[in-house]
């Protein structure tokens, strides 16, 4: 019997919430990494780990090319998200839950 999945996320509110509020690009791209992350160690399809998760398809969240590359300059800035460019795509990795937090099941979750 599988474990069934959480549906939802947890937004935090936070002042850096409401600040990133303030950057729509930003905290849509932050919302669709926060969706895809993976949540859990198990069957490794894809090979990524907890809190990490696929993206650069930017037109599914209606941004232009540079719309999704200044959003996502921007969450580097602020540290909330890491990115490695892959032949598969560009790895996105969660690195808190100041805005989101994804429910993940380890034992240390993302740290604040």
């Amino acid at each position: 019997m599988t474990a069934q999945l959480p549906k939802y996320l947890m937004l935090n509110r936070t002042l850096d919430t409401k600040e990133l509020l303030r950057d729509p690009h930003a905290f849509v791209l932050l919302t669709l990494v926060a969706l895809r992350a993976r949540r859990t160690n198990g069957i490794d399809t894809d090979s990524l780990t907890i809190g990490q998760a696929l993206i650069g398809d930017y037109e599914t969240i209606g941004l232009t090319r540079q719309e999704y590359r200044t959003a996502l300059k921007h969450l580097e800035k602020y540290q909330i998200l890491t990115t490695q460019p892959t032949n598969k795509g560009t790895v996105a990795t969660l690195c808190n839950s100041t805005i989101y937090d994804i429910n993940s099941e380890e034992d240390n979750q993302l740290d604040n």
